[in-house]
């Protein structure tokens, strides 16, 4: 009902219409009696017809009309007008914060501001027990002298009908629905709702809190969180989307990121429980200096930045639920020292590629990020650890490898696989490539205070490269020394103030042989510190510490003059270590130690399984040992695999089965690797680096012979598939897929994309070549006809796909998706055809990013896989644990004082 000006309505005279309210026409009015301005909200006739409902609303209104706070706008009474009924609000003037953020992203201060005036409101509702259920930036007021004001508290519960079946949890959306005009309101309002709220469930204080998130998030961001066209859409959103982390500001501190995500988890028994903790949180209180005055009048108090627990102890106390949860302590001298091994739940476990540094933290030692596994997918976790779960990084491709971070702690760096190089904000978001990689797997990458990156690849003879954070050109460092028996530098570590770079040499032979080297970034020159050892990381106590044969060893170093002063000692044992140096420990600037156990995978090797299409399990009697690139022979009698042993080098051996007798077939210390058998048994080709670029060779299976070298390329070359009537050689290196020429010494394109396609396999018949190739985003299988390859090409998997392999008969195409053993169907006559592909088993199985880990038996009854040692019955792994040793500075300097 539209009220004119003049109009009565009890005790107040309209003065002016002043916009339209989630539940009818607002209108400011003046009080005759007390002479003053009040506003006027005009229920629609759908409540005031219902007798029910227009009770029901008066006893609700009764208890909201008892809420009495300078942030809560101020209900006044009921007023009734013919047949229309009126709230009697408190005219507040000034401008909603939907005007505000349509505005623009406000500052962070300024949005701290605002953001703790309305959790001050909503918690002095929720202690009388009135939750809002209908928070969003029209609701809330900002006055001309900074005073905020949060409107219409409760009455989404107020106006829903019981009567007509709705409830308090679906009221919000019902008390906009009075007409078909008001549909964008509709669709305002469900931008907000928490997701049990979308859903129609009863909801209770954490749908204030969820509401609460998005406002913020949305006054930091200037954007909102969930978009749709449509109120469907909206509330899809809302149910399965997660928020663009990335469209946070750089300046968000640290702890409003983790406010965020407490506010906005989907499961509300996952998020946080109380406002008031919000509001707590926002303010720092959870990061101020606790005193205890437990400890001997020496003692220092230490400072503590978690979370506070009810009972303070004199000594240094750790709590651990699942991991690390909250520790607090003081601090006599010396210092103790306090350890807690971080086990993510089973459902998303550690997972630790063995040639990689798969853990970095933040300098404040207050997140660690590591690579782990969601659904059998790989994906980078940020675990800060003042909470109790870590959080994915979602949407980084489907193999992003060696997490670094950037000296401010807002950023991760990471390879995706061994493609490009890749950064993104810590709170998640879409990434963004700094560069593509022109050959090579990651070998570690340094972030530098002046945005710049240095890197390193496995590509041979490569050395440090160097590329702006933003892109650009990439610089290339260090070239090895071939006269000097170096054969690449990985392993960057920039020094305080970026005026050196510390580094590995990796050499011929085994990692005993490596040496630890710092590079000016003044002069160009490089000099090498001393011999033994891998990954050295500066610590701001004046050391260097690396690793050695799964042990961390720290020696003294004079940072000004670049000169080693001690001998080296061992500190830390039991640190996962892989065969390429990549000791997996960091160690932040407050003297916290992280670092991956070396129990479980990357130390205990893999074991050869053969597993059939229902998922059952035979073990081959061959003890587990770092096996990789398995190939079972032609009549399935023996396997050939690469063997790495403990300094880094690789070989080719032949395992007889029935025998259980390994013999070596190859002997270089430069390292082998992909093996794959001709069609008839005798020999085994391969890709090498004992000439420089990993090209291709091969030698007679019974190990008689020489080696015969196949192709001198300048990139690397991996060797895939011989075609089935032994005239073809299919393989893969640097993105493209390539064949073997008729002379038997060159090779050339298969074809050319600009994408990255590798692992072909040819069909029994010959007529067909699959394939792997990122062209829609993920890695996914593709089929093209063969040798004619540009007469036509069909994807295979939908989904993300990787190492096809085909049925004997050529009947269906097997692939692994998600930790998944895949089939699809396959149809050639009259023209080529891919079903649907279903699920053979999953399980805990080696899928490495760049060569094959799986293979298929003759007679395509069952598949060799590699299980990585120390999995249970139910194929899970024993947990890799993440270790965090706090004031583990101390315990160093103390163990270097001793020796």
């Amino acid at each position: 009902m539209a009220l004119a000006s003049g109009t009565r309505v009890g005790i107040y005279e309209v003065t002016a219409k002043i916009g339209e309210g989630g539940m009818g026409e607002v209108y400011q009015a003046r009080d005759t009696t007390l002479d003053r301005d009040v506003a006027l909200k005009v229920l629609p006739e759908a409540f005031t017809a219902d007798p029910d409902r227009l009770a029901r609303f008066q006893r609700e209104a009764k208890v909201l009309a008892s809420l009495n706070h300078p942030n809560i706008g101020g209900i006044y009474g009921l007023e009734s007008a013919d047949d229309a009924q009126a709230l009697v609000l408190e005219l507040i003037e000034g401008p909603t914060l939907a005007d505000r953020i349509a505005e623009g992203p406000i500052p962070v201060d300024e949005a701290l501001t605002i953001a703790n005036q309305i959790a001050e409101a909503l918690e002095a509702a929720h202690e009388q027990g009135i939750i809002h259920r209908d928070l969003k930036p029209a609701n809330v007021k900002v006055k001309t002298d900074g005073t905020v004001k949060v409107l219409d508290f409760g009455l989404a519960k107020a106006v829903s009908s019981e009567a007509s079946g709705a409830s308090a949890s679906t009221s919000a959306t019902m008390s906009l629905t009075a007409s078909a005009t008001q549909m964008g309101m509709v669709i305002g309002t469900a931008a907000y709702m928490a997701p049990e709220q979308a859903r129609g469930k009863v909801v209770d204080k954490r749908a204030d809190i969820w509401a609460f998130g998005v406002v913020l998030f949305e006054m930091l961001t200037g954007r909102r969180v969930f978009e749709g066209e449509d109120l469907t859409d909206t509330i899809a959103a809302v149910v399965r989307e997660e928020p663009d982390w990335g469209t946070l500001p750089t300046d968000v501190p640290a702890r409003l990121g983790q406010v965020l995500r407490g506010c906005l988890r989907k499961s509300p028994t996952q998020r946080v429980r109380d406002v008031g903790d919000v509001r707590l949180a926002m303010e720092g209180v959870f990061e101020t200096t606790v005193n205890v005055a437990a400890a001997p009048a020496a003692a220092a108090p230490r400072q503590l930045w978690q979370r506070p627990v009810p009972a303070l102890v004199a000594a240094c106390a750790l709590l651990a639920l699942g991991g690390l949860a909250v520790w607090v302590g003081v601090r006599p001298a010396p210092r103790p020292v306090a350890r807690a091994l971080l086990t993510p739940p089973p459902s998303a476990p550690l997972d630790a590629v063995p040639f990689d540094v798969n853990l970095a933290v933040t300098s404040d030692g207050r997140r660690g990020v590591y690579r782990g596994l969601l659904d059998g997918q790989a994906h980078l976790f940020v675990r800060s650890l003042d909470d109790f779960e870590a959080t994915p990084l979602t949407g980084l491709g489907n193999n992003p490898r060696n997490p670094f971070v950037s000296p401010e702690g807002n950023r991760v760096g990471f390879f995706d696989a061994a493609r490009s190089l890749e950064r993104v904000s810590i709170l998640g978001g879409p990434p963004v490539t700094v560069t593509e990689l022109t050959g090579g797997a990651p070998r570690g990458a340094s972030w530098g205070a002046d945005d710049t990156i240095i890197f390193a690849t496995s590509a041979a003879n490569t050395g440090l490269m160097r590329v702006s954070v933003g892109g650009g050109e990439v610089e290339t460092l260090t070239t090895p020394d071939v006269d000097r028996n170096e054969q690449n530098h990985v392993w960057p570590e920039i020094l305080p103030e970026g005026r050196a770079v510390l580094f590995t040499i990796l050499t011929s032979g085994s990692l005993e042989n490596a040496q630890i080297a710092v590079l000016s970034l003044e002069t160009g020159e490089y000099q090498v510190l001393f011999p033994g050892g891998s990954n050295p990381r500066y610590v701001s106590s004046g050391h260097i510490v690396y690793g050695v044969g799964g042990t961390l060893r720290a020696v003294e170093f004079d940072l000004a003059n670049s000169a080693v002063t001690s001998e080296p000692i061992p500190v830390v044992d039991n640190v996962l270590m892989g065969p390429t140096g990549s000791a997996n420990f960091a160690v932040a600037r407050d003297g916290s130690l992280f670092y991956l156990s070396g129990s479980g995978t990357g130390t205990s090797g893999y074991e050869l399984t053969w597993v059939d299409r229902s998922g059952r399990e035979e073990s081959l009697a061959a003890e587990a040992d770092s096996y990789l690139d398995p190939r079972v022979s032609p009549d399935g009698s023996r396997l050939a695999t690469r063997l790495v042993d403990s300094g880094g080098g690789s070989d080719i051996y032949v395992y007889d089965i029935d025998r259980n007798n390994f013999s070596q077939l190859t002997f270089d210390d430069q390292g082998d690797c992909c093996p794959v058998w001709t069609p008839d048994g005798e020999r085994v080709a391969f890709s090498s680096l004992r000439n420089g670029p990993p090209n291709l060779y091969v030698k007679n299976a019974d190990g008689t012979g020489d080696v015969e070298r196949l192709t001198e390329a300048a990139g690397s070359q991996i060797p895939s598939d011989w075609s089935a009537d032994d005239e073809t050689l299919v393989l893969y290196g640097d993105g493209e897929l390539q064949i073997l020429s008729s002379d038997g010494q060159t090779s050339v394109p298969l074809f050319e994309t600009e994408f990255v396609e590798q692992r072909p396999r040819i069909s029994p018949d010959g007529r067909w070549v699959a394939y792997e190739s990122d062209e829609d985003g993920d890695t996914d299988v593709y089929v093209r006809p063969f040798p004619d390859v540009d007469s036509g090409k069909w994807k295979v998997s939908s989904q993300g796909g990787a190492h096809p392999i085909w049925a004997p008969d050529g009947s269906e195409l097997y692939y692994m998706a998600s930790g998944s053993m895949m089939a699809a169907s396959i149809t050639r006559e009259p023209t080529f055809s891919a079903g649907n592909s279903e699920i053979l088993f999953e399980g805990r199985y080696l899928l490495d990013g760049l060569f094959p880990s799986f293979d298929l038996s003759p007679d395509g009854s069952r598949f060799l896989m590699m299980k990585p040692a120390g999995a249970q019955a139910d194929d899970s792994l024993a947990p890799l644990g993440l270790v965090v040793v706090f004031s583990w500075l101390d315990e160093l300097q103390r163990l270097m004082a001793v020796n």
